[in-house]
């Protein structure tokens, strides 16, 4: 065997001697290390048991389809119609792409949903008991005795949460997701109470429909009191028959809206308040907790070996 051959056996066999003396390390501190798993899966276990539950509702959404009419044979006055707020691309089935955005929109937020829940319900709640529904507020932060805010804020912040710090926690618990295929749409919230996550759902369908049904009923109204005002004004029969004629859509389009309350989504599956909570998951936080246990005690103990191998 020639000398590199034999350097290289060498190295292999002291490689191989150092592993095993690493093993033999690990099983001379085993109660280090099963002491170090049980103490942070302990740890662990007391940190998921602290965490509130979250529960999470949805509702799935189907989008209305739209059945305003416009005549066809309107001639020369589409610019009559336009000066009166007409909008012959009504029939389009895109306003629940519109509505989407409605709902994450500030203003949508401020203007609807705010003034309709508790303003403690979204910024102030530790946590919430399913059976006898009652909401417990962080003293920190609402007393819920008084009715008062009680949290310390530094500017920007202020003691009773703005709308716009109201705003930004909101968008952090809803979301909205859109099926390009089916063009369903799923609106979740997530909060420490079922029924308020449930309730808020509701809402926010309900306001939607309620608020878009009616802008575009006082949309057509200012159109047919336009038309109404154009119908006094012409003398000549041809205009009169055309102004009828869109009069006579508008009217149907106001009929059609006035005949549903879901102006831009059907709720296909309606939101419910969950039994079970969303998160967190407390199993895989423990299991989290006792693996990350046994790897830092091994880690420490190599550690401790191989300082402890280049001392001597």
């Amino acid at each position: 065997m020639s000398e590199i051959e034999k350097n290289k056996y060498d190295y292999i066999n002291t490689n191989e001697i150092d592993l095993i003396e690493v093993f033999e390390a690990l099983l001379s501190r085993k109660k280090l290390i099963i002491y170090a798993t049980l103490l942070f899966g302990f740890l662990f276990t007391i940190y998921s048991l602290s965490l509130p539950n979250i529960y999470k509702s949805a509702a799935l959404l189907s989008p209305v389809e739209s059945q305003e009419t416009s005549s066809g044979n309107l001639g020369s006055l589409g610019g009559l119609a336009g000066l009166a707020g007409i909008n012959f691309s009504a029939s389009s089935n895109k306003k629940h792409i519109e509505a989407i955005e409605r709902i994450k929109s500030f203003d949508f937020f401020t203007t609807f949903f705010l003034p309709s829940i508790k303003l403690e319900n979204l910024m102030a709640v530790y946590s919430w008991d399913p059976k006898v529904n009652l909401i417990t507020y962080d003293d920190d932060i609402f007393d819920d005795e008084s009715k008062k805010w009680t949290r310390n804020a530094s500017f920007p912040r202020k003691v009773i949460p703005s709308n716009q710090e109201s705003y930004e926690e909101f968008m952090k618990i809803m979301e909205i997701e859109i099926d390009d295929e089916t063009s369903f749409v799923s609106i979740s919230i997530e909060h420490k109470s079922a029924l308020v996550a449930q309730n808020w759902i509701q809402n926010i369908v309900d306001e939607i429909n309620r608020s878009m049904k009616e802008e575009r009923k006082s949309e057509i109204n200012k159109s047919i009191d336009f038309l109404n005002n154009e119908m006094l004004k012409v003398n000549f029969v041809e205009l009169k028959q055309a102004i009828a004629s869109l009069q006579q859509d508008q009217m149907e389009a106001l009929m059609l809206i006035e005949s549903s309350n879901d102006y831009v989504f059907r709720i296909i599956d309606s939101p419910y308040a969950p039994e079970e909570h969303f998160k967190p998951s407390r199993i895989n936080i423990v299991v989290l907790g006792v693996l990350s246990g046994f790897f830092l005690s091994c880690l420490f103990v190599i550690l401790r070996y191989f300082i402890n191998s280049n001392k001597t």
